[in-house]
Parts: structure tokens; C-alpha cells; sequence
């Protein structure tokens, strides 16, 4: 995943390296948000641009956290592949 999005942002090991289901969203922000088995935002987390590698350590603890009440991990950020499809399915 890391490879598609272009950087080293998420978590990577060679066993499961989350508890949680880390979805990816194309943003202009730098955000992490937690929501809870019925999409409820627990905590949202807000970076600088230059802050990437703040918010990749932060990914990492939030997703290997046992706090069982967070189920989804949004990850929200710039990813190209995610802005090109979108145009295409739009024209």
C-alpha cells in the first residue's frame, strides 16, 4: 500500500501489523481519524505538510493500540492514484 500511495505512511511488518481496518482517503489535509464499529468519530488527529513522519508514527501506535472501541482508521492525505481515478470516473 505503501508503494501505491507513494510513501512510507502506514504501518508495515512482515505479520499483521494492525488490529484495525485503515482506510485511505484522498484530502488536502493531513488527517488520522478513529471511528467505532458504526462509523462514529472517536478522535481526529490534524498535521502539517510537513509533518508526515509525525503522523506515520502516530498511524503506527494508534494501529497496533488494543483499544478495542476503535475498529476504523481513516487516513486522510494527498494520494495521486486515489485523485486520478476520481476524475476519470467523473468525465
Amino acid at each position: 500500500m505503501n508503494l501505491l500511495i507513494g510513501e512510507e505512511i502506514l504501518p508495515t511488518k512482515i505479520t499483521a501489523s494492525t488490529t484495525k481496518i485503515c482506510r485511505i482517503r484522498n484530502a488536502n489535509a493531513l488527517k488520522i481519524q478513529t471511528l467505532d464499529v458504526n462509523g462514529k468519530e472517536l478522535k481526529t488527529w490534524a498535521f502539517k505538510q510537513d509533518e508526515r513522519e509525525k503522523m506515520a508514527k502516530m498511524l503506527n501506535t494508534i494501529a497496533n493500540s488494543k483499544e478495542s472501541e476503535v475498529i476504523y482508521l481513516d487516513i486522510m492525505m494527498p494520494v495521486d492514484i486515489i485523485q486520478v481515478r476520481n476524475r476519470q470516473r467523473f468525465l
